[in-house]
């Protein structure tokens, strides 16, 4: 049966096998390729980690409350506790906005300089970002009509528990907002140098 697309069974006893069984297939078929990270990759992804969500959550910190006093102030609590991190990650929400990946200058008015300390101290740096999330599609030259689209035609957002924060998703299946995108991620690199992206979309 002809159907346009490559279909790939994969079976076995249990879940993890038969998925263990896709990628091998997909390997080995050329269609993915097995991953190569550099010894430093590994070595940040494996390093011991703080990240400041669980205390962010804790202390209502979470959206626009992230300030920079909280942020020395959990930096200093983690090292007067002893704890053994090498890598300090930054949640939700440094942004100002969601999607254009600059640190918010009213709540984090010295946050590189903020990042510059840690790294001082022998830290490497994290940080959270939701790469397809976009509160004002115009500031990245963009309209609604660049937004991921609901079945009826209409933009797909979401709003905040807080009922303050509304965004929408990015369609980066468009060559216009993919170029965007890749824009923004390039300067996001070259200014903030983050050792890691913590991506949990």
């Amino acid at each position: 049966i002809k159907l346009g697309e490559t279909l790939y069974w994969s079976v076995a006893p249990d879940y993890y096998q038969a998925i263990a069984g896709y990628y091998r297939g997909l390997l080995h078929a050329g269609i993915i390729h097995r991953a190569q990270p550099s010894a430093k990759k590994i070595s940040t992804a494996l390093a011991p980690q703080f990240c400041t969500w669980g205390s962010q959550a804790d202390r209502n910190k979470g959206n626009d409350r992230l300030d920079e006093a909280y942020l020395i102030e959990i930096y200093e609590e983690l090292k007067a506790s002893g704890m053994k991190a090498r890598l300090f990650s930054i949640d939700d929400k440094w942004e100002g906005t969601y999607g254009n990946l600059e640190h918010s200058a009213t709540r984090l008015p010295h946050f590189e300089q903020f990042l510059d300390r840690l790294r001082s101290d022998g830290y490497k740096i994290g940080m959270w970002a939701a790469l397809m999330r976009c509160e004002h599609p115009e500031s990245l030259g963009l309209t609604t009509e660049n937004m991921l689209k609901r079945p009826d035609g209409q933009p797909f957002s979401v709003v905040k528990h807080d009922k303050q924060t509304q965004y929408y998703i990015l369609d980066f299946t468009e060559p216009e907002v993919a170029r965007v995108l890749e824009d923004i991620a390039r300067k996001y690199i070259r200014r903030y140098k983050p050792d890691l992206l913590k991506f949990d979309f």
